[in-house]
């Protein structure tokens, strides 16, 4: 369900929703294993916002990566571990991880529950930050 105001601009994204599901070979990359194939969802306008959910089902993950905007991480079901540099840290549901820019990290759903976590991209120096060059993401691990 997508809820729009057309006065104000205001929507509702719902999560439950099986629309709108992006994976990396959606976006024409390939993966060389079915661990790395999460589906996210952008669940904000991106004139105001970018935030959305991913999902992880078990021994899934995201490797190891990069980019220039900060980050936050909400867990909103299951217990990942957050790679964070050289760290790993068992996470629970309503933990909250923030993210520095270019701070390497990522997730892996090493048990036997789905895991579901929201993400928001935080703006640098007032700019917005949206996909395109600017976001600099880069893959620390091979996964194509």
């Amino acid at each position: 369900m997508t809820t729009m105001c057309n006065k104000y601009g205001w929507s509702v994204i719902s999560g439950e929703d099986k629309k709108g599901w992006i994976s990396w070979e959606s976006i024409g990359q390939k993966i060389k294993d079915k661990k790395y194939d999460i589906k996210w969802k952008r669940c904000s306008d991106m004139k105001i916002g970018w935030t959305g959910l991913v999902r992880f089902e078990p021994g899934q993950e995201l490797p190891l990566h990069i980019h220039k905007p900060p980050e936050i991480y909400y867990i909103l079901k299951g217990n990942p571990i957050i790679k964070l540099g050289l760290d790993a840290v068992r996470t629970k549901v309503l933990d909250c991880i923030t993210i520095p820019s270019n701070c390497p990290h990522g997730v892996i759903n090493d048990t036997d529950q789905e895991v579901l976590l929201m993400y928001t991209y935080q703006e640098i120096g007032g700019n917005k930050s949206l996909p395109g060059p600017d976001y600099q993401w880069q893959f620390l691990e091979d996964i194509q």
